[in-house]
């Protein structure tokens, strides 16, 4: 039989000699050309799957890959297939990965005796780490059962749409400890009284980027075995060490059998070719399990500063970054000198290791991030993405990312969510253009215990591709997280469930108060609402929406759906100035979709003007109670008065709104500072009273004109004479 290749060249890694990229190829399987055959899994094509009857027999039901030269791998990806969610039980339940390097003598390198991870959801992706002890030319995987486990022939089937291997320059092997910590098999596990110590040996030095701790077989059973306090460490002579990671008190781990948490650590400037666990305390104080514990890592090397050369009083010349000439007061340029190295920072983010270039930001004394670029926001994205998820930012300027290939901040499946804080300092993010096929695509794709305000976003475009969950501007899952003071303006958004301007999905006591949004809000399917998606708690007050609200089923002016109300959904002193709020079928809500479920709702109003219904057959309704969950209309004449949210909505306009024009209201920050300086458009004046300089082309200077030249500038909005 003629066997077909494909091969998925994004699947590229650095291997430990030449740091060339180590590419996989599909070269052998069962039900090889079959229209849903092996080769399914590994063609790049989330539309297709690799769907068989799981085999007790290796060769009944696998698929092998080629590297392009012997590699070791530190884990796999495995992404489910398109209808997973209906066909229920068809993930992988047992599997193992070999290694061989002449197909025939086979190794194992990973063995899952029991799925617990893959839920039963489309186009999901999933990441489990696991370490080779030595490199291999060809991989196999081979699928035993799926997540079923019945003895009824008819579901023994198996579909994943993609597998990947995650090649690594090192491999590891377990130096000292308990080799059940790292023998790839989770049936066996690491346990005993605590303390507990394993040190794993690298096969040369390297940096660690995570770590995995996967649990054992029955701690569902026997709970509280979980490690709860532990430290990572780092030697090249396992004679002194350095502290890498350390957790106290930790309970991020729930009593599940077989279930992996990976911990993202910021890779320590030194490399090292041992690391020590000790785990000195679990969850129920004494006794300690872990199935399998693996390492992700990356291959030592150096940086590559940039230092930079001032060319001068030449200006125009070609092939030089621009800068400001204070000499000629013209563009003059500077040419970027690479100092000597292996690998080049580029745009701010090392080329091998993933780190950021200390140079390209701002860090103050209290510890915030200030962010003034383009490039500083996605090097800020880019930490979170790394596992540094209680950062916080503060916008010293507007950023625009207009032409930039920012596609938010899209947290890693398993690692913490952001947990930090925003502050927009009473700045916008311009032109956010976000597009692509995942679940939570929104500026952060999921928040737990975070803090945003002050934020403004205008004209951000947010479009979903497949059947994923949680689409919004600004957060996709928010869990007990406070948004206040901020604004979605002349944007939109499109997806396919949960859709929203301000928060996909809203959980625990997650609060949003003091926020506007001029949106048009845009599901294909399931659940849309003019600020949140759908709610399993949520207190929500003095909100504005305006804009339109479309969907297939049902449509909301505010939220799309409360799930469930173990945590109470709230909505207070609300307005709602939609446009429109059309359903296809016709299941529109001025406010909110209960579902038949309790929350609390008072004082909430809607327009008169509003249209509901379907495109083909729009209407006005009628509706008179603050109290309910249908709101009270007013006229668009009240709506606009300063008087219905002064007074009837109890909303603070002084402080923090703003009443213009006799127009809807805006946040006060929103506001510009005037003058006749030319930028009017430009804010200059911090939330905290700080003033922000610029010239008078707009480009922001700084907070201080101290180390300026004599000229005029823009401060407070008025022009400044520096002599």
């Amino acid at each position: 039989m003629k066997k077909r290749l494909f091969t998925l060249m994004a699947l590229a890694a650095v291997s430990i000699g030449a740091m060339c990229q180590v590419t996989f190829t599909a070269v052998e399987g069962s039900d090889w050309t079959d229209a849903e055959g092996s080769a399914k899994a590994f063609d790049g094509n989330l539309n297709t799957k690799w769907c068989k009857g799981a085999n007790s027999d290796v060769n009944k039901a696998y698929l092998m890959l080629e590297a392009s030269e012997p590699t070791y791998i530190q884990g796999f990806k495995m992404t489910t297939a398109n209808d997973n969610t209906d066909d229920r039980g068809r993930v992988p339940g047992e599997y193992t990965i070999f290694g061989s390097n002449d197909k025939t003598q086979w190794d194992v390198i990973y063995h899952q005796q029991e799925e617990h991870l893959i839920e039963d959801k489309n186009f999901t992706e999933y990441t489990v780490y696991c370490n080779s002890k030595q490199k291999y030319k060809y991989f196999k995987l081979w699928i035993r059962r799926n997540s079923y486990r019945s003895s009824d022939f008819r579901r023994h089937l198996f579909q994943l749409s993609e597998f990947a291997l995650l090649p690594a320059a090192v491999g590891m092997t377990l130096e000292s400890g308990s080799a059940k910590a790292m023998d790839g098999d989770t049936g066996k596990k690491w346990e005993g009284t605590t303390p507990q110590t394993v040190v794993v040996k690298a096969t040369s030095a390297c940096y660690l980027e995570g770590y995995q701790f996967m649990t054992g077989n029955d701690n569902s059973s026997y709970i509280g075995r979980n490690p709860r306090d532990w430290t990572v460490e780092g030697s090249n002579d396992q004679q002194t060490w350095t502290t890498i990671d350390s957790k106290t008190d930790d309970k991020v781990m729930q009593d599940n059998n077989y279930y992996p948490y990976f911990f993202p650590v910021t890779p320590p400037e030194t490399a090292y070719q041992y690391y020590r666990f000790t785990v000195t305390q679990s969850v129920g104080n004494e006794y300690f399990q872990m199935s399998e514990l693996a390492l992700k890592t990356i291959a030592a090397h150096t940086h590559q500063w940039k230092t930079t050369q001032t060319v001068a009083p030449t200006c125009g010349a070609e092939g030089y970054d621009l800068q400001t000439c204070s000499i000629c007061e013209a563009t003059r340029k500077t040419n970027v000198v690479p100092a000597t190295g292996a690998h080049a920072y580029v745009d701010g983010i090392c080329t091998v290791c993933g780190q950021i270039d200390p140079a390209a930001m701002t860090l103050n004394a209290e510890g915030v991030y200030e962010l003034s670029t383009a490039l500083q926001l996605k090097l800020w994205g880019k930490m979170i993405e790394n596992g540094q998820h209680a950062v916080k930012a503060r916008l010293m300027a507007d950023i625009d990312l207009k032409g930039t290939d920012f596609n938010g901040i899209n947290i890693p499946q398993g690692t913490p969510s952001f947990s930090g804080e925003i502050n927009g300092n009473g700045h916008w993010i311009l032109n956010m253009n976000l597009h692509g096929s995942r679940d939570n695509m929104a500026f952060l794709s999921r928040t737990e215990n975070a803090k945003i305000y002050d934020l403004g976003f205008r004209d951000a475009n947010v479009k979903l591709s497949g059947p994923f969950n949680n689409t919004s501007v600004i957060v996709g899952t928010a869990v007990s997280t406070e948004i206040s003071r901020c604004a979605v303006m002349e944007s939109s958004v499109r997806g396919h469930d949960h859709v929203a301007a301000f928060v996909g999905e809203s959980k625990a006591t997650t609060v949003i108060s003091d926020c506007l949004a001029k949106a048009k809000i845009v599901s294909d399917e399931h659940q849309a609402g003019g600020l949140v998606g759908t709610s399993t708690g949520l207190t929500l007050a003095r909100c504005l929406f305006r804009g339109t609200v479309d969907n297939e089923l049902h449509a909301s002016g505010i939220l799309g759906l409360i799930d469930a109300t173990a945590v109470p959904t709230q909505l207070s002193h609300n307005m709602v100035a939609a446009d429109h709020i059309f359903s296809v079928r016709k299941w529109t809500h001025p406010l909110l979709q209960t579902s038949g479920k309790v929350c609390s709702l008072e004082s909430n109003y809607t327009l008169a003007t509003t249209l509901y219904g379907s495109p083909a057959s729009p209407s006005t309704k009628s509706y008179a109670n603050p109290n309910g969950e249908d709101g009270q209309q007013v006229t668009e004449a009240t709506a606009k008065s300063n008087a219905h949210y002064a007074t009837t909505l109890g909303w603070d306009m002084e402080k923090v709104w703003a009443h213009v024009d006799n127009d809807y209201p805006i946040l006060r920050w929103m506001k510009t500072n005037g003058g006749p300086t030319g930028i009017n458009h430009i804010k200059t004046t911090d939330c905290d009273g700080t003033v922000r300089y610029y010239d008078l082309q707009g480009r922001y200077i700084g907070t201080s004109l101290n180390s300026l030249p004599a000229g005029v500038y823009i401060g407070g909005g008025k022009k400044i004479m520096k002599k």
